[in-house]
């Protein structure tokens, strides 16, 4: 069976799709940010200091 798609609507489900993808990426970061952030805070509050691998600024 084939199926016609219209060439707009296919370009622009290939737009939102290209979107969501970035959306994904970036909250994939900024999630791995906030886990790096609070293991450097749970690393000076227990021992004192930051480890040599957290941010300075």
């Amino acid at each position: 069976m084939m199926v016609q798609i219209d060439q707009g609507y296919l370009q622009a489900m290939g737009a939102l799709l290209a979107e969501a993808i970035g959306d994904v990426a970036k909250a994939n970061t900024h999630a791995a940010g906030v886990k790096q952030e609070r293991r450097c805070l749970k690393a000076i509050w227990t021992t004192g200091s930051a480890p040599a691998d957290c941010p300075k600024n």
